[in-house]
């Protein structure tokens, strides 16, 4: 969407007394246009907007600006959207503290939610600190006990871990969450401490996924595990995790077992009350089947597929 087709909308936006929803996403609108719209909803004292969608429109620092000055005044607002933008950390952080003030969900979690699913989106950093702006904030997350946040880019690859320990302190303080996938992140050694510091002060999250898969270590390996050991031997609530896939040694799997064993944790994401089990074409090497090992006696029935031809 061009900044001359943005313009009328613009006009509309800022007279219109009965529009709730706005959904913008995937135009385009780089700073300019988000500016123009911001500016236009700042100006309308008659606004109702309650829900806006800016996803995926190539805002950086100077759109964030005009996102930061209308959330500010805005009083309807209760949901927007800014993610898969090219936000820098700061000005992630910035909308952030602004939507903590005024209760404004920055990723489009509704209050009604009870599970958010964003797996394989390519969020990075500044997208972690906005999820975690709104981790953080009950009166957005409401009945939020699910999110996935598989196959991301939260670490950058493994080089930015400001987002993921952002993430992580949220995790330290929220009470709502039962279940989180933060699967095939690269979340490397620093970033799997963080998320299991957070998690050893987490009463009642359930189920953690940080596996990784088809050669990608997620959790850094034999080091990350050193965490994550430390981690199930203090947590009281989890019940289920999901190591799989990380490249692990034998020696760090017979860890994880052992403390596994004493907590009754499972380790490979097998539900108490399961009777099936399938773990085929998932490239499994001798360390994980270290890991299933003790949850065999759970499941009636414990079967690995033949890849299929």
């Amino acid at each position: 969407m061009s900044i001359k087709s943005i313009k009328p909308l613009a006009e509309y936006i800022a007279v219109s007394g009965g529009l709730t929803a706005l959904d913008l996403s995937f135009n385009n609108l780089i700073d300019e246009g988000v500016s123009e719209v911001c500016e236009a909803i700042q100006n309308n004292k008659e606004t109702k907007l309650a829900s806006l969608n800016f996803e995926r429109n190539r805002i950086g620092p100077v759109g964030a600006n005009a996102v930061a000055a209308m959330v500010a005044v805005n009083g309807a607002l209760t949901v927007a959207n800014l993610l898969r933008n090219p936000l820098d950390a700061e000005s992630a952080k910035m909308l952030a503290e602004v939507a903590k003030q005024k209760g404004i969900s920055l990723c489009g979690i509704r209050r009604d939610q009870t599970t958010a699913d964003f797996h394989d989106q390519y969020l990075k950093p500044p997208d972690a600190i906005l999820l975690a702006s709104d981790l953080t904030q009950a009166v957005v997350t409401g009945g939020l006990t699910s999110i996935n946040l598989s196959g991301n880019h939260l670490t950058n690859l493994g080089t930015d871990m400001t987002g993921i320990k952002e993430l992580a302190a949220a995790l330290g303080v929220n009470g709502g969450l039962t279940k989180i996938s933060l699967a095939k992140n690269k979340l490397g050694e620093e970033g799997t401490k963080a998320i299991c510091e957070a998690t050893e002060q987490n009463t009642t999250l359930k189920e953690l996924d940080i596996s990784g898969g088809f050669g990608e270590c997620n959790i850094g390996g034999s080091a990350g595990a050193k965490h994550v050991a430390k981690m199930l031997g203090v947590n009281g609530a989890l019940t289920v995790t999901n190591l799989l896939g990380n490249q692990l040694d034998a020696e760090s799997a017979k860890m994880l077992a052992e403390v596994a064993k004493e907590k009754g944790i499972s380790l490979c994401s097998i539900q108490r009350d399961q009777t099936t089990a399938h773990f085929s074409n998932q490239d499994l090497k001798p360390p994980p089947a270290v890991l299933d090992s003790h949850r065999h006696r759970q499941t009636k029935t414990f079967r690995r597929n033949p890849p299929s031809t």
